[in-house]
Protein backbone atom coordinates (compact mmCIF):
# COMPACT_ATOMS: atom_id res chain seq x y z
CA UNK A 1 0.00 0.00 0.00
CA UNK A 2 2.91 2.27 0.62
CA UNK A 3 4.86 1.58 -2.45
CA UNK A 4 1.27 2.12 -4.32
CA UNK A 5 1.13 5.85 -2.74
CA UNK A 6 4.87 6.51 -3.69
CA UNK A 7 4.46 6.06 -6.59
CA UNK A 8 0.93 7.89 -7.18
CA UNK A 9 3.05 10.75 -5.59
CA UNK A 10 5.92 10.29 -8.27
CA UNK A 11 3.45 10.06 -11.24
CA UNK A 12 1.40 13.21 -10.32
CA UNK A 13 5.02 15.17 -9.72
CA UNK A 14 6.06 14.35 -13.13
CA UNK A 15 2.63 15.02 -14.83
CA UNK A 16 2.77 18.50 -13.20
CA UNK A 17 6.03 18.99 -14.60
CA UNK A 18 5.20 19.23 -18.04
CA UNK A 19 3.59 21.67 -19.95
CA UNK A 20 -0.36 21.22 -20.02
CA UNK A 21 -1.21 20.68 -24.15
CA UNK A 22 1.89 19.62 -24.96
CA UNK A 23 3.35 17.73 -28.18
CA UNK A 24 6.50 15.32 -27.39
CA UNK A 25 8.20 14.03 -30.32
CA UNK A 26 11.76 11.55 -29.53
CA UNK A 27 11.69 12.77 -25.89
CA UNK A 28 11.60 16.54 -27.30
CA UNK A 29 8.64 18.59 -25.67
CA UNK A 30 7.16 21.03 -27.64
CA UNK A 31 4.21 23.50 -25.86
CA UNK A 32 0.90 24.03 -27.57
CA UNK A 33 0.93 27.69 -27.61
CA UNK A 34 3.75 30.06 -26.68
CA UNK A 35 3.87 34.19 -26.30
CA UNK A 36 6.54 35.64 -28.20
CA UNK A 37 7.36 39.46 -27.94
CA UNK A 38 3.85 40.17 -26.67
CA UNK A 39 2.61 37.56 -29.68
CA UNK A 40 0.39 34.57 -28.65
CA UNK A 41 1.22 31.49 -31.40
CA UNK A 42 0.02 27.98 -31.56
CA UNK A 43 2.08 24.82 -32.46
CA UNK A 44 1.53 24.20 -35.93
CA UNK A 45 3.50 21.12 -36.68
CA UNK A 46 6.50 19.16 -35.78
CA UNK A 47 8.99 17.54 -37.81
CA UNK A 48 11.95 15.43 -37.88
CA UNK A 49 14.99 16.22 -39.90
CA UNK A 50 16.40 12.72 -41.27
CA UNK A 51 19.93 13.17 -43.29
CA UNK A 52 22.13 11.36 -45.19
CA UNK A 53 21.04 7.83 -47.19
CA UNK A 54 20.50 6.00 -43.70
CA UNK A 55 17.54 8.47 -42.80
CA UNK A 56 19.83 9.07 -39.58
CA UNK A 57 17.54 11.27 -37.33
CA UNK A 58 19.40 14.26 -36.57
CA UNK A 59 16.98 17.17 -35.02
CA UNK A 60 12.90 17.46 -33.81
CA UNK A 61 11.53 21.01 -35.21
CA UNK A 62 8.29 22.33 -34.42
CA UNK A 63 6.74 25.67 -36.06
CA UNK A 64 4.68 28.32 -34.26
CA UNK A 65 2.11 30.28 -36.07
CA UNK A 66 -0.27 32.86 -35.64
CA UNK A 67 -3.26 30.39 -36.63
CA UNK A 68 -2.67 26.75 -37.82
CA UNK A 69 -1.97 25.94 -41.94
CA UNK A 70 -1.43 23.32 -43.69
CA UNK A 71 -0.52 24.75 -47.08
CA UNK A 72 3.25 26.63 -47.36
CA UNK A 73 2.13 29.44 -49.21
CA UNK A 74 -0.30 30.44 -46.93
CA UNK A 75 2.56 29.54 -43.88
CA UNK A 76 4.43 32.12 -46.35
CA UNK A 77 1.38 34.68 -46.26
CA UNK A 78 0.81 34.75 -43.14
CA UNK A 79 0.84 37.93 -41.06
CA UNK A 80 2.63 38.05 -37.66
CA UNK A 81 5.57 36.52 -36.37
CA UNK A 82 6.48 32.68 -36.69
CA UNK A 83 8.77 30.77 -34.58
CA UNK A 84 10.84 27.72 -35.56
CA UNK A 85 12.79 25.75 -32.88
CA UNK A 86 15.05 22.70 -33.22
CA UNK A 87 15.95 20.00 -30.72
CA UNK A 88 19.11 18.09 -31.60
CA UNK A 89 18.93 14.60 -31.54
CA UNK A 90 23.01 13.76 -31.94
CA UNK A 91 26.27 15.31 -32.12
CA UNK A 92 26.42 17.76 -35.23
CA UNK A 93 30.27 19.43 -36.48
CA UNK A 94 30.29 23.14 -37.00
CA UNK A 95 31.16 21.98 -40.54
CA UNK A 96 28.57 20.26 -41.41
CA UNK A 97 26.15 23.16 -39.80
CA UNK A 98 27.62 25.39 -42.05
CA UNK A 99 27.36 23.48 -44.93
CA UNK A 100 23.60 22.43 -44.44
CA UNK A 101 22.71 26.00 -44.13
CA UNK A 102 24.72 26.74 -47.21
CA UNK A 103 23.28 24.57 -49.46
CA UNK A 104 19.92 25.04 -48.16
CA UNK A 105 19.77 28.44 -48.19
CA UNK A 106 21.25 29.38 -51.47
CA UNK A 107 18.49 27.88 -53.43
CA UNK A 108 16.23 30.14 -52.16
CA UNK A 109 18.05 33.56 -53.82
CA UNK A 110 15.87 36.22 -55.13
CA UNK A 111 17.21 37.67 -58.51
CA UNK A 112 19.84 39.81 -56.06
CA UNK A 113 21.53 37.38 -53.52
CA UNK A 114 23.57 40.06 -51.67
CA UNK A 115 21.02 40.34 -48.59
CA UNK A 116 20.49 36.62 -48.84
CA UNK A 117 24.35 36.03 -48.94
CA UNK A 118 25.05 38.82 -46.08
CA UNK A 119 22.53 36.63 -43.75
CA UNK A 120 23.50 33.24 -44.23
CA UNK A 121 27.42 34.33 -43.44
CA UNK A 122 26.24 35.66 -40.34
CA UNK A 123 24.11 32.59 -39.99
CA UNK A 124 27.32 30.33 -40.06
CA UNK A 125 29.67 32.84 -38.00
CA UNK A 126 27.05 31.68 -35.28
CA UNK A 127 27.17 27.65 -35.64
CA UNK A 128 29.04 25.88 -32.94
CA UNK A 129 29.44 22.14 -32.55
CA UNK A 130 26.68 20.85 -30.92
CA UNK A 131 25.66 18.26 -28.96
CA UNK A 132 22.13 16.11 -28.22
CA UNK A 133 19.96 17.95 -26.53
CA UNK A 134 21.53 21.57 -28.10
CA UNK A 135 18.48 23.94 -29.00
CA UNK A 136 17.94 26.75 -31.58
CA UNK A 137 15.25 28.49 -32.27
CA UNK A 138 14.59 31.30 -34.53
CA UNK A 139 11.90 34.14 -34.43
CA UNK A 140 11.15 35.21 -38.07
CA UNK A 141 9.88 38.80 -38.68
CA UNK A 142 8.82 39.96 -42.57
CA UNK A 143 12.07 42.17 -42.31
CA UNK A 144 14.78 39.84 -39.95
CA UNK A 145 15.31 36.81 -37.74
CA UNK A 146 16.36 36.63 -34.10
CA UNK A 147 18.27 34.25 -33.46
CA UNK A 148 19.08 31.86 -30.70
CA UNK A 149 22.17 29.44 -30.51
CA UNK A 150 22.30 27.03 -27.38
CA UNK A 151 20.40 29.69 -25.38
CA UNK A 152 22.40 32.65 -26.33
CA UNK A 153 20.76 35.21 -28.30
CA UNK A 154 22.49 36.17 -31.46
CA UNK A 155 22.83 39.32 -33.47
CA UNK A 156 19.52 39.66 -35.57
CA UNK A 157 19.85 39.16 -39.17
CA UNK A 158 18.31 41.55 -41.31
CA UNK A 159 16.46 41.26 -44.66
CA UNK A 160 13.17 39.95 -45.52
CA UNK A 161 15.22 37.60 -48.17
CA UNK A 162 16.95 35.74 -45.42
CA UNK A 163 13.78 35.57 -43.47
CA UNK A 164 11.68 33.95 -46.18
CA UNK A 165 14.36 32.02 -47.13
CA UNK A 166 14.59 30.21 -43.50
CA UNK A 167 10.86 30.17 -43.52
CA UNK A 168 11.36 27.93 -46.93
CA UNK A 169 13.93 25.45 -45.77
CA UNK A 170 11.92 24.50 -43.23
CA UNK A 171 7.93 24.03 -44.59
CA UNK A 172 8.82 24.42 -48.66
CA UNK A 173 9.19 25.09 -51.56
CA UNK A 174 12.48 23.52 -52.05
CA UNK A 175 12.57 22.48 -48.23
CA UNK A 176 15.60 20.40 -46.60
CA UNK A 177 13.66 17.33 -45.70
CA UNK A 178 10.05 16.40 -47.35
CA UNK A 179 9.21 14.76 -43.75
CA UNK A 180 10.37 17.08 -42.05
CA UNK A 181 8.32 20.45 -43.65
CA UNK A 182 4.95 17.88 -43.96
CA UNK A 183 5.01 17.52 -40.03
CA UNK A 184 5.59 21.27 -39.38
CA UNK A 185 2.56 22.16 -41.82
CA UNK A 186 0.66 19.38 -39.67
CA UNK A 187 0.01 17.16 -42.28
Amino acid sequence: MKANILNLIAISTLLLGLPANAKTVQDVNFEDKKTVNGQELVLNGVGIRKATFFRVKVYVSGLYLKSKESDAKKIHQQKGLKKIEMQFLMGVDRSKLTNAWQESLSQHCPEDCDELKKGLAKMNSYMKNVSKKDRFEFILHPDKVEVFIKGEKKEDIVGKSFSAALLKVFVGPKEIDEGMAKGLRGI
